[in-house]
């Protein structure tokens, strides 16, 4: 499972998981503005977040709405992370 914990601010401690969109894909992206590029699996974005790319990660259940997680803030991946 891909996770992050926000760290500051009112949601601090929240943990945010890969966020799934309303056409059931996950949003990777390079840089913020880029388009993003449209992945249908977990194991697709592993991939990506090894190249750099950043993920958009939010709670539905605590109410956070979707953030963009650069790659190397991001848990669950891999060996050393």
């Amino acid at each position: 499972m891909l996770y992050y914990k926000v760290s500051r601010g009112r949601n601090k401690e929240v943990l945010l998981t890969s966020w799934r969109h309303k056409d059931g894909s996950f949003h990777v992206l390079k840089d913020k503005g880029d388009a993003p590029i449209l992945v249908k699996s977990e194991d697709v974005i592993v991939s990506y977040l090894a190249k750099g790319y950043s993920l958009r990660m939010g709670n539905r259940d605590e109410g956070h709405s979707p953030s963009l997680v650069k790659s190397s803030s991001i848990r669950g991946w891999g060996d050393s992370k």
